[in-house]
């Protein structure tokens, strides 16, 4: 389930996004008892994108987008993780594509960090077809 809210603040756009996930399983057909497992997760995330506007790149729409987001677990993954909840703070670049693919809108990068978890550490996004 998702709830998602947007609006514009000095001229430029933001977003609240809230996102609930939750799976449940069973093994089946296993040969042995020891195989045998219901794993069960679940994963709460609000998050923050703000949106700001850059002057036209090579006559291209383009914008700078900062994220915030917390995410609260639950379930089996809690362990794994090493905590019930952690943070994800993200920047990215967005250039608008030129016309030469209907399947390619835009493409960008950005980088994201991760805060308090088995997972804490920093990657490279590659970004693509993102709400402008």
């Amino acid at each position: 389930a998702e709830l998602h809210y947007s609006g514009d603040w000095l001229g430029n756009k933001w977003e609240f996004i809230s996102t609930l996930r939750y799976g449940i399983g069973r093994s089946l057909f296993t040969d042995d008892g020891m195989q045998v497992v219901t794993p069960q997760v679940g994963r709460l995330s609000n998050a923050l994108v703000f949106h700001y506007g850059l002057p036209d790149f090579f006559e291209r729409q383009n914008e700078m987008r900062l994220l915030a987001k917390r995410i609260d677990l639950s379930g089996d993954v809690i362990d794994p993780m090493g905590t019930r909840h952690y943070y994800e703070f993200g920047a990215g670049w967005v250039v608008q594509t030129p016309s030469l693919s209907s399947w390619l809108r835009n493409i960008g990068i950005g980088v994201t960090l991760n805060i308090n978890s088995g997972l804490s550490g920093g990657g490279i996004v590659l970004l693509f077809n993102e709400e402008m």
